[in-house]
């Protein structure tokens, strides 16, 4: 059954507190000049504000840009030119989706999977948290739809999030469909928001509209459309540029230690036990009949 499953490599120029984190990666030789208007494909399209060095990440996979594998890999290329290029001062995450930031995980990557492609694509989902939680350079989030289960990925592992007002939701609601949250994303979140009402939103699967986001901290600020909360992420990146980096950084990765070490110390453990639940035959028969209810509707 579904329950069994617990959300749970090689990173592209990201890498934890344990390997690197104290000196920027070299995997890529990545220009600034060469992000102006680049997109490794149309799912992740990257824009540059060459006056302060800020690159924005639209995600790009319509319709709710779920995480399947393509996708994910992509989003940890683009993030590890932003954290090899000396140009690159910050970052901002946001969807070219008008309401949907992304709906998590693709479904269609757990039902009858090849092992090695699932095995694959778990990897990059616990390299997408790794990289994002332990990145070098400050990374804000414009929230500018709803942002549920998997995709919290993307705002917790940030250092600032702006959520656009209106009938969106956020929050972690697996338990509501059977599932675990994975223990890093878990750990994420419940820096976020403190151990007691992370207990309660994600053993609730609870789902905040951006009113309850904010009062809870799973947001830092509201803002009236995805252009102001893109526009005051620039300003949040150019007080942190007003920092020094390297003590910037550094104290960042002293508060996330715990969770970096944990996660290094399980994720080997972690993609065995989400392998063998999702190709399980309960976990098969219940992907089957959920997603044959989706083409219904």
């Amino acid at each position: 059954m579904l329950s069994r499953i617990a959300y749970g490599a090689k990173l592209l120029g990201c890498r934890g507190v344990n390997s690197s984190c104290k000196r920027r990666p070299q995997a890529f030789k990545f220009e600034f000049s060469d992000f102006r208007r680049h997109s490794t494909s149309s799912m992740v399209i990257e824009e540059a504000d060459s006056q302060t060095g800020f690159i924005t990440l639209n995600l790009n996979r319509p319709p709710v840009n779920m995480f399947n594998l393509e996708f994910t890999q992509e989003i940890i290329a683009s993030l590890g030119r932003m954290s090899s290029s000396q140009g690159c001062q910050g970052v901002v995450i946001t969807s070219a989706q008008k309401s949907v930031v992304s709906a998590g995980l693709d479904l269609n990557e757990l039902h009858q999977p090849e092992r090695e492609r699932l095995a694959t694509f778990w990897r990059a989902i616990q390299d997408l948290w790794l990289c994002l939680y332990t990145f070098p350079k400050p990374v804000t989030i414009a929230i500018n739809g709803h942002l549920p289960a998997g995709g919290m990925i993307l705002s917790t592992c940030a250092d600032y999030r702006v959520m656009v007002q209106g009938k969106f939701t956020t929050g972690l609601n697996e338990v509501r469909f059977g599932l675990v949250a994975p223990f890093f994303l878990r750990d994420s979140f419940r820096s976020c928001v403190g151990q007691r009402q992370a207990e309660l939103a994600i053993t609730m699967g609870t789902l905040f509209n951006p009113e309850e986001a904010l009062k809870l901290g799973l947001v830092d600020e509201l803002a009236a459309d995805k252009g102001s909360a893109v526009e005051r992420c620039h300003s949040i990146l150019k007080l942190y540029a007003q920092t020094n980096s390297n003590a910037r950084h550094n104290s960042k990765m002293s508060l996330r230690q715990e969770a970096v070490d944990r996660f290094h110390q399980k994720r080997e453990s972690d993609l065995d036990f989400f392998c063998r639940s999702v190709l399980s035959p309960e976990v098969q028969m219940t992907l089957e009949s959920y997603l044959k209810s989706l083409k219904q509707k």
